[in-house]
């Protein structure tokens, strides 16, 4: 299976400041030379950055975002367990073994970690996705219900495997999700596989219907393993907003108490006392 590679993301060209101007902070107005502008700009942008980030992590439930390595849409926002999802793709392909391995030495996978059968179990929830671990139709194929939430999923995630036969198409999304464990059936130190799968135009009684499953332990396989249409769920932490706050003043701290050049005194920022 062919996986697209991971565009980078555009690279922000920085204008560099010329002469003096007039900065409007907190509704105070004041004159800065070059050197105190440039800072300033940064901590701006900073402060709206943290104010959006804030917005979202309030108001949205699954929401695609970007990765500088990984590229656009790459991760999935999940905000009701405070985690980036990254995609799949990212690792599909290689084993438990050797994803485990990037985890600890590939700065590209600096903050991620494998995802728990319980927040596996969360983002389906919030995907909407009404039927997990039930088998459905034909004792695999999953329930009629389950097709939204699946399909939205995978409009985030993107999907790992797909397949059609005699007119009926399969789009599965894979990965190995929880902790390694010894396995009771070989005694091989095994990991589960957590899948969402759409199977379409599935001859029925009633005529060609769809069909999708949510598992998260569809089944297991020795950790060093490379399956295909298979990668790892991988997860990291969203920063709380006050957390961001906090550094955003502690910057405008930074920046107030900087000596500027050209004899000038340091300045301080008269913030509002609510803060």
């Amino acid at each position: 299976m062919a996986v697209r590679p991971a565009a980078g993301l555009p690279r922000l060209a920085c204008r560099r400041c010329t002469g003096t101007t007039s900065h409007a902070i907190f509704g105070e107005s004041m004159s800065q030379p070059k050197q105190g502008i440039r800072m300033h700009k940064i901590v701006r942008s900073i402060v709206a950055a943290v104010l959006a980030l804030a917005t979202t992590v309030t108001y949205a439930g699954l929401s695609s975002a970007s990765h500088p390595i990984f590229g656009p849409a790459s991760l999935t926002q999940d905000t009701e367990q405070g985690l980036f999802w990254l995609t799949p793709n990212a690792t599909v392909g290689l084993s438990f073994l050797e994803v485990s391995n990037l985890l600890a030495t590939d700065s590209r996978f600096s903050g991620f970690r494998v995802a728990t059968l319980q927040e596996l179990a969360g983002l389906y929830a919030e995907a909407g996705i009404p039927d997990v671990n039930t088998p459905g139709y034909g004792a695999l194929y999953g329930t009629p219900e389950n097709v939204p939430g699946v399909e939205f999923l995978q409009g985030l995630t993107g999907v790992t495997y797909s397949l059609e036969i005699a007119g009926q198409n399969l789009a599965e999304t894979a990965g190995f999700v929880g902790s390694a464990f010894t396995s009771p059936v070989n005694g091989f130190l095994s990991v589960e596989i957590g899948n969402v799968v759409i199977r379409g135009n599935v001859p029925t009684m009633t005529g060609p219907m769809s069909f999708a499953s949510a598992y998260t332990t569809w089944g297991s396989l020795p950790v060093g393993t490379q399956a295909i249409g298979v990668g790892t769920w991988l997860v990291s932490s969203v920063p709380e907003p006050p957390v961001l706050v906090s550094l955003c003043l502690g910057l405008l701290v930074i920046a107030a108490s900087r000596k500027k050049t050209g004899g000038q005194r340091p300045r301080t920022f008269a913030l509002p006392r609510s803060w």
